[in-house]
């Protein structure tokens, strides 16, 4: 079945999640081409479960091409395909997680880019990666999947295949002074 796209034209965000939510989901939306300094496609600051969700095409021109994550974020069975973080630190191409916690199930990440963590950059997090896919992601800088500065990650049962990075490296996972467990993977 379609799911009902909702669009930012490529001129605007399109989800916010304010501080003051406690417990929201979002569920089988396609979210397509907004755009923001932060979060092209959602700025969360809450307690937020997104779910059966796909993030397409979404641009930030800092962080978080598609979600920038300031709280609590769940992803489950979710598409993150051809989002950008594309100028500044450029970091998250699907998903930038700031001091905040970020747990992804399966889930794929596919041709996201960004200057770090093509697919998803955390800095001062807790990250939680089960079962999910990243394929073909792509960082000019470190990180072609997955970018982690000062932060706890642990990945297990997760597949990458065909991500690169150029720069400081990891052409799956970058790691900076964090703490990482990958497992089965």
């Amino acid at each position: 079945a379609d799911r009902l796209a909702v669009s930012g034209g490529g001129l605007l965000p399109v989800f916010t999640v304010w501080w003051s939510v406690d417990d929201a989901t979002i569920r089988g939306l396609a979210v397509r081409d907004g755009y923001a300094d932060y979060g092209g496609g959602l700025v969360n600051a809450g307690v937020l479960t997104v779910t059966e969700m796909i993030f397409a095409g979404n641009i930030a021109n800092d962080d978080g091409g598609a979600i920038m994550n300031y709280d609590t974020l769940t992803v489950i069975d979710s598409t993150f395909d051809g989002n950008r973080a594309v100028t500044g630190e450029g970091a998250g191409g699907a998903i930038f997680s700031d001091e905040s916690t970020l747990t992804v199930r399966n889930s794929v990440f596919t041709a996201n880019r960004a200057l770090y963590g093509g697919a998803i950059s955390d800095e001062e997090a807790e990250v939680t990666i089960t079962a999910s896919a990243f394929l073909t992601n792509s960082a000019s800088d470190g990180g072609g999947a997955i970018d982690t500065v000062y932060s706890e990650l642990w990945v297990v049962n997760s597949t990458f295949s065909g991500n690169s990075a150029s720069g400081e490296g990891g052409g799956g996972i970058y790691v900076y002074n964090s703490e990482a467990d990958v497992a089965n993977s």
